[in-house]
């Protein structure tokens, strides 16, 4: 049994899953030295093992944190079945497991203290969020209550070992992915950074911003604001809309109105940002009044657009870009129970991400003319729907072209490495980039 920390006047409390072997074994990782591994001996404890050493020396700095302000836990205490590894969140026996480690180990959470939860089970026993594995995931329509759908967010502390009617304190955990994670999602790795960038605001009362406002009832818009609406998907007809942005003040102006009540107020705002464009473009005279042409390209931004220049292989969805970038906490999950909270804050969240995508394509003068040249133009045929006839012959010519390429590229790639490496892999290939800017 690995214990947990006691540091009683920790103000953060990093809450891993479980205890590896190194752990067990009292072995902490002090880095690398001359190609090879250094460890010392070390009473048994949670995170001083390499996700530890991950944690201790590029994870806290971001948040302006060290080791010693920090107390770390485990919510299951052993190695159970002396392996690292862990039974499916969704099963009986695993939550029957961190419940009992939970009701003997858990030490209260004192008032002021915060959580970070690293990874699903720490998650779900902190807060009872879970999303199934494999489950179907649109942003968009309902919100993924797993860890990648709550990492870069903030969850009421609500933990799993106590009965619902049993008086705990309130509390907050903010949800990232374990450090471990990213030995095989190499990609993301900037995304826990951001995190944890996150959690230093998080932890110095500079984020979130408490929501804002919802004014219900047209306004006179100003030259640039976010803009989204909810609609049928099956038949088209317009639900509400959502107008959004932030005066000279930096103040929120939230405008939610229904469609029933929609009367259009000028001017016109000259600049509109929406995320995915295509879904919201019909709806846009109605709102604003005027004719909108997509070939004006100075005349709206899309931040699916932008982000997905930026960063091709993350997900685009307007929940995602608000873990990274939204000034307010989630609202993704308040569809049913709050509407008009959530439609303004889609269109909150959406200028949000919009000023800070901005600035990064600001810097980025090669994405810049990506999204700005290509992109964007797109949209306007995208609007048209008009068919495209295709030469068969050509297609089935160019297939076969690309095949030959991926077969080459196979071949390269296991020459290059010297064993049969799938290229196709990102975790093998930057497994063996990795090896060989070592031995370089």
């Amino acid at each position: 049994m690995v214990p947990d920390e006691e540091k009683p006047d920790a103000k953060v409390i990093v809450v891993a899953q479980n205890p590896g072997a190194d752990e067990e074994r009292g072995q902490a990782f002090l880095g690398w030295s001359g190609g090879g591994e250094r460890w010392s001996s070390a009473p048994p404890a949670p995170l001083i093992g390499k996700s530890g050493y991950e944690i201790t020396h590029s994870y806290l700095p971001l948040a302006g944190l060290q080791r010693q302000d920090v107390e770390c836990r485990n919510v299951v205490r052993c190695r159970r079945g002396g392996t690292n590894d862990l039974p499916p969140l969704g099963g009986t026996q695993i939550r029957d497991t961190i419940r009992h480690c939970q009701r003997a180990y858990w030490r209260p959470v004192e008032a002021g203290q915060k959580m970070i939860a690293l990874g699903a089970y720490s998650l779900w026993a902190l807060t009872g969020e879970f999303g199934a594995e494999g489950a179907e995931e649109d942003d968009d329509a309902r919100a993924n209550r797993g860890i990648d759908g709550w990492r870069g967010w903030v969850v009421p502390y609500a933990p799993t070992h106590q009965a619902r009617d049993e008086e705990t304190r309130v509390g907050e955990v903010f949800a990232t992915y374990h450090p471990a994670f990213f030995y095989r999602a190499h990609w993301l790795k900037p995304v826990g950074k951001m995190d944890w960038h996150r959690v230093g605001r998080w932890v110095r009362g500079q984020w979130p911003d408490a929501r804002p406002r919802i004014e219900q009832g047209p306004a006179v818009w100003p030259e640039s604001v976010a803009y989204d609406t909810e609609y049928w998907p099956t038949t088209g007809q317009l639900i509400r809309a959502s107008v959004a942005w932030r005066d000279a003040a930096d103040v929120p102006r939230v405008h939610v109105v229904e469609a029933q009540d929609l009367r259009v107020l000028g001017p016109a705002p000259r600049h509109v940002i929406q995320h995915n464009a295509e879904a919201d473009w019909g709806y846009l005279e109605a709102v604003f009044g005027g004719r909108w042409d997509a070939r004006q390209l100075d005349g709206w931004d899309d931040t699916m657009y932008a982000h997905a220049v930026l960063y091709g292989t993350w997900r685009h969805t307007l929940d995602f870009l608000g873990s990274l970038y939204a000034r307010t906490n989630r609202w993704k999950q308040l569809e049913q129970t709050e509407p008009l909270v959530y439609s303004g804050l889609d269109a909150l969240g959406t200028w949000d991400v919009w000023r800070a995508l901005a600035r990064e394509l600001a810097s980025d003068s090669q994405s810049s003319a990506v999204y700005h040249g290509e992109l964007k133009p797109l949209l306007y045929h995208l609007l048209r729907r008009v068919s495209v006839r295709v030469q068969t012959d050509r297609v089935a010519q160019a297939v076969g072209e690309y095949q030959m390429k991926q077969r080459e590229a196979v071949v390269r790639g296991e020459a290059a490495a010297g064993w049969p490496l799938k290229v196709s892999s990102a975790d093998q290939v930057a497994r063996w980039i990795g090896v060989k800017g070592g031995s370089s």
